[in-house]
């Protein structure tokens, strides 16, 4: 195995840079869709709740 050094490390990084750079310009952007969404998740009445030191029940 070789040894890398500073100088080879910021080569690969500056290499890397560029080819990202370079890719950027060519990529097409879709169009951003967004929701919106709502739901009740209130657990019923006296229901177990995990998670808790002791038991707990829904209230």
């Amino acid at each position: 195995m070789g040894r890398f050094t500073l100088s080879g490390t910021v080569f690969i990084m500056a290499m890397a840079a560029v080819l990202v750079l370079l890719e950027a310009p060519m990529v097409r952007a879709e169009a951003l869709e967004a929701g919106v969404a709502a739901c009740d998740i209130t657990p019923p009445v006296g229901y177990r709740m995990s998670g808790y030191f002791r038991e707990r029940l829904s209230t």
